[in-house]
């Protein structure tokens, strides 16, 4: 809702356009780095292990030993090339070997149970996958635009193109940015109108507007037979005293743009004098 209605009864006006400030070709640039790490040489492995060699426990019994990896993270575990014999030399088969966990990850425990009924020996392997060495990598960094862009063909074609370059803000997203760009375009592709109004204070609704009216006010203009009916900013504001004591006003207005039109809601306020709350 304009703060002040202007007509052509209450004043001469004049309507000018011009396209000094058009801009239909609206863009914006920042520099952007990415950095990829590149892989010279794989990493490398190697297995680790203990060569055991000793008794079986008596029938029926379990027994634990303990292996601790020197290096630290072991990738894998494994036991293998078990061989068990009794005293009398003869293959052995009353027995269970396997690797278990321990409460530490670095170790684990070979739990051997001697199922059989007799003794003997057993031979094994236990064996753990390290890593050897450390992959080699280097780091490649490339340079690049990210650019984001809005344009009107039509603009373009009456007036040529114009073009704006915004800076883009620190932190910014691309689209946050290309938001940006278009409402810029929005408000700059078409030509804005600037008015001339003077006003001689013939009466005290013309004066009223006349001592009342402030920069960046907004007017609402009507004519007729500039089949005008519009709103404007206050740009200037310049009054001059005559002879006769009638002020003259000269006030030099800028359309507003579509995407500085702004509505109003009315709120009834019988509810809010007291406990409630506008939420």
């Amino acid at each position: 809702m304009a703060d002040f209605t202007i007509n052509d009864t209450m004043a001469d006006i004049r309507l000018e356009y011009d396209d000094r400030y058009i801009y239909n070709d609206i863009r914006s640039s920042i520099g952007t780095t990415t950095t990829e790490t590149v892989l010279d040489a794989d990493p490398t492995y190697q297995w680790l292990r203990w060569q055991e060699y000793h008794g079986l426990p008596t029938p029926g019994a379990t027994t634990f030993r303990y292996f601790t990896a020197t290096v630290a993270d072991p990738t894998a575990w494994r036991i293998r090339d078990v061989t068990c014999y009794d005293y009398d030399n003869v293959p052995y088969s009353g027995f269970q070997i396997e690797l278990v966990d321990t409460n530490d990850d670095d170790t684990k425990a070979v739990q051997l149970t001697n199922t059989g009924l007799k003794g003997g020996n057993i031979r094994y392997t236990v064996e753990y996958k390290a890593l050897a060495t450390a992959a080699v990598t280097h780091d490649e960094t490339a340079y690049s635009t990210l650019t984001v862009r809005a344009y009107d063909e039509d603009s373009i074609l009456l007036y040529g193109r114009r073009t704006m370059n915004l800076i883009w803000p620190t932190g910014a997203t691309e689209g946050q940015m290309q938001s940006v760009v278009d409402r810029y375009l929005d408000k700059h592709k078409d030509p804005a109108g600037r008015a001339i109004v003077t006003m001689k204070g013939k009466d005290d609704t013309i004066r009223a507007i006349i001592f009342d009216c402030e920069i960046s006010d907004d007017v609402a203009l009507v004519c007729a037979d500039l089949d005008l009916n519009d709103e404007f900013y206050i740009d200037s504001i310049a009054i001059s005293g005559t002879p006769n004591g009638i002020p003259v006003c000269t006030l030099g207005l800028t359309d507003k743009y579509a995407t500085e039109e702004r509505g109003i809601f009315v709120i009834d306020t019988s509810a809010l004098d007291g406990t409630d709350y506008l939420g």
